[in-house]
């Protein structure tokens, strides 16, 4: 779900696994420093053929994106110490008949959570906005847009890297879409704010990825030339 449903699904998910005892609060923190991730549709259709102007889905660019949250997390995982419970390994999920309770407390749950996420959709374009107001040099007022917030960092770096190269300007965008900006933050400290998952475990698997979104996305035309046909 946290590669598939885009932020902060995956740490939505986590959150409940975590809140209902399926997994423990360690496997939650492990989960969440890697399974939450834009979408396929929005990196394809709004990074991918809105902003980089690609005239075909550039598969290995995809391919490189999602693989780098997916090969963290595989290599990471040596290094987590995960109790195991005694008796069962793993709290089976109780099977329950769908019934008009039920449906009234998901649909109270799924508004309450998007009211949440709405406003922190609402707030932090607004700051991004205002952060254009700053006396700020150029340089400066992008990396403040990408850290604040997706939609408009990444229209602000297309906007404004007009002198360097389509592989730059690709990884920068790369690297901004990887990390989410602080309205991502705010949203997945929300949802896991009644949970011992720690919002640390995310920013340090988020700052990690994102370097190697960036690094990766930097070397991939000389790994896959057929990637400067999408341009």
């Amino acid at each position: 779900m946290g590669f598939l449903c885009g932020y902060p699904m995956g740490a939505k998910v986590t959150a409940d696994l975590v809140r209902e005892d399926h997994i423990s609060a360690d496997e939650g923190n492990y989960l969440l420093s890697f399974c939450n991730n834009v979408s396929p549709a929005f990196f394809l259709n709004y990074i991918c053929l809105a902003k980089l102007g690609c005239r075909s889905v550039p598969w290995p660019l995809v391919g490189v994106f999602y693989a780098v949250p997916l090969l963290y997390g595989v290599f990471t995982r040596p290094l987590r110490h995960f109790q195991r419970e005694t008796g069962q390994t793993a709290k089976q999920a109780p099977l329950h008949r769908i019934d008009f309770p039920m449906l009234d407390a998901c649909i109270m749950d799924s508004f309450a959570t998007v009211t949440r996420l709405g406003g922190y959709i609402i707030l932090f374009p607004i700051l991004t906005r205002l952060s254009t107001l700053l006396p700020l040099g150029t340089s400066a007022s992008i990396f403040l847009g990408a850290l604040l917030e997706i939609s408009g960092g990444i229209d602000g770096i297309v906007q404004s890297a007009t002198g360097i190269s389509s592989v730059l300007r690709t990884s920068f965008v790369c690297a901004c879409a990887a990390f989410g900006g602080l309205s991502i933050c705010a949203q997945t400290r929300s949802v896991i704010a009644d949970t011992p998952l720690r919002l640390r475990s995310y920013l340090t698997g988020r700052i990690v990825v994102t370097l190697l979104t960036l690094l990766s996305v930097l070397l991939l035309p000389t790994a896959a030339p057929a990637l400067r046909d999408c341009w």
